[in-house]
């Protein structure tokens, strides 16, 4: 098996995946600007409610939900 032939488009492919994760991020902070910034800043001035909110909206968030707030 030629290693060559799998490493290099697996390069090239997580290239173009992280150059496509920075052109969404610019785009996405273009689209939202200062609104987006001054949120965060409100919802993570506290760091107990910053990993309240982390938690919150994490894709995983549900799960702590169910873990932690369904006991009490």
């Amino acid at each position: 098996m030629d290693y060559v032939s799998i490493i290099l488009p697996f390069i090239g492919g997580l290239g173009m995946f992280i150059y496509g994760m920075q052109i969404m991020a610019q785009g996405l902070e273009n689209a939202a600007g200062s609104k987006m910034k001054s949120l965060l800043e409100v919802l993570t001035k506290n760091k107990f409610f910053g990993v309240l909110h982390i938690c919150r909206y994490n894709s995983s968030g549900i799960l702590w939900r169910y873990i932690f707030i369904s006991k009490y």
